[in-house]
């Protein structure tokens, strides 16, 4: 037990924390809007009832569900996603202290299916429980008949902009800011400056560090706060007409606790106003941002509620050990994936026939030194004639397509390029490989080409990003 926590309500109510203990029994913050949560074939998920509204830690807390999907689970419902489940399923929440009432919720669970051979461009914007890395390779997972690409400057192979102990209000005043500049939220400059590509989604997961728990926060403070995401919101609608964004409500904190009490001074920093203040913020967000209520190109994700506040957080001998640090990636990667899902931009039909890739009219023309054998064209050396299809393959200019090619090579001076009617020229990396691009369509064809080339080329295909 933590520091500071009473051990009994009665105690509980007549210490420091009435406030708090107040507005958890009068004003419960509960932040699923009606139109509810979204979720995913193939995705098995547990709704934690100790996440969905502001309680104490010590609690006698109590929740029912009332649902067509799911198994209820002590105060959780647990739900396995299958084809018959897709749809919408009334949800009815009974949230009780004991026996008391607290409050009844209708919310909706709504199941999609998965979608596949498609593509996605994710900016994600957080601070220290952005999981970067982790939380990426889990929605690569969830997601994995899809291109995920994630983008940012933060990271490694799954890029991001996260920042440790950073807020919404940092984001969108202070210079060090990677979106500020000259003391206004640039986001022009940021791609430019940045070469960073323009995404299809922006998500944002924050909130942590905006709820301090030194004091309840205020109405006006949360004013505040969302005046502040309002402005980073809008700069980013602004910058891109089909660009969308996602506002990740955040992640609560352990439930023992144990973690708390190791990484802050409970005497001033108390884990039950937190737990309001991080409620506090959850509604303002959802109130605010979801289902298209502050523009259509917005919605908020609850992924949250998915997150076990036991064994999802560290433990060292069966005691927390970190306060609002989660450990669990799985369970945040894949319900953001079920927000990200349906996001995604479909692909074309395959407009490269496998069978006849290498064969006339594919082939412009035929160097002497490659041959083709119906599965692979071989190099010997040599300049190899451009392969192109400007007559029995569709191209739309200014239409986005995506090319893949699988090659191997022997000459690191010499690799595969292609261009696109006359635009400028893209060189495939050294390496053999794999290799995808997305590219523009400026003429009536692509042409695809090597420079003294000495490999095989086992794979090429083409479809538009519809």
């Amino acid at each position: 037990m933590a520091v500071g926590k009473f051990k009994s309500y009665s105690l509980y109510i007549q210490g420091t924390e009435l406030n708090a203990f107040y507005a958890w029994m009068g004003l419960p913050y509960f932040a699923l809007p009606e139109n509810g949560v979204s979720l995913m074939i193939g995705q098995d998920i547990t709704i934690y009832g100790d996440e969905l509204i502001n309680v104490p830690i010590i609690n006698d807390l109590k929740v029912t569900y009332n649902c067509a999907v799911g198994t209820q689970s002590g105060n959780n419902l647990i739900i396995s996603t299958i084809a018959e489940n897709i749809g919408t399923h009334p949800c009815q929440i009974t949230i009780k202290n004991g026996n008391r009432l607290i409050d009844t919720y209708l919310i909706s669970i709504n199941i999609s299916a998965q979608k596949t051979s498609g593509i996605i461009n994710i900016l994600r914007i957080g601070d220290s429980t952005m999981g970067g890395e982790e939380i990426g390779i889990e929605i690569e997972n969830s997601l994995q008949n899809n291109t995920i690409n994630f983008i940012g400057t933060q990271g490694t192979i799954r890029k991001h902009e996260g920042y440790p102990g950073k807020t919404f209000v940092w984001l969108a005043t202070d210079a060090l800011s990677p979106f500020v500049k000259a003391g206004v939220i640039d986001i022009t400059a940021y791609f430019k400056d940045k070469n960073i590509a323009t995404p299809d989604i922006v998500y944002l997961r924050l909130g942590i560090n905006d709820s301090g728990s030194y004091i309840i926060r205020s109405d006006a403070h949360i004013d505040y706060i969302i005046t502040n995401v309002d402005a980073l919101i809008s700069a980013f609608l602004n910058f891109n007409s089909n660009l969308k964004v996602i506002v990740a409500l955040p992640t609560t904190c352990e439930n023992t606790g144990d973690g708390w009490n190791a990484n802050y001074d409970e005497s001033t920093n108390i884990q039950d106003w937190y737990l309001e203040n991080i409620h506090h913020l959850q509604k303002a967000l959802s109130d605010r941002y979801s289902n298209g209520l502050f523009n259509p190109r917005v919605k908020c994700s609850y992924e949250w509620i998915g997150l076990d506040r036991d064994n999802g957080y560290p433990k060292i001998d069966g005691k927390h050990s970190n306060g609002v640090h989660f450990s669990d990636a799985l369970q945040m990667g894949r319900g953001l994936a079920a927000y990200i899902n349906p996001e995604i931009k479909p692909l074309g039909v395959e407009l490269i026939n496998q069978s006849l890739w290498a064969t006339a009219p594919y082939w412009w023309s035929y160097n002497a030194s490659a041959t083709f054998d119906g599965v692979k064209i071989t190099n010997s050396g040599g300049v190899s004639t451009m392969l192109s299809a400007p007559h029995n393959i569709p191209i739309n200019i200014g239409k986005t397509y995506r090319i893949e090619m699988t090659f191997t090579g022997s000459d690191a001076l010499s690799f595969p390029f292609f261009t696109t009617g006359g635009d400028t020229v893209v060189y495939l990396p050294y390496a053999p490989g794999t290799f995808v691009a997305y590219r523009v369509a400026t003429g009536p064809y692509f042409v695809f080409a090597s420079w003294n080339f000495v490999g095989t080329i086992t794979k090429l295909s083409m479809r538009e990003v519809l």
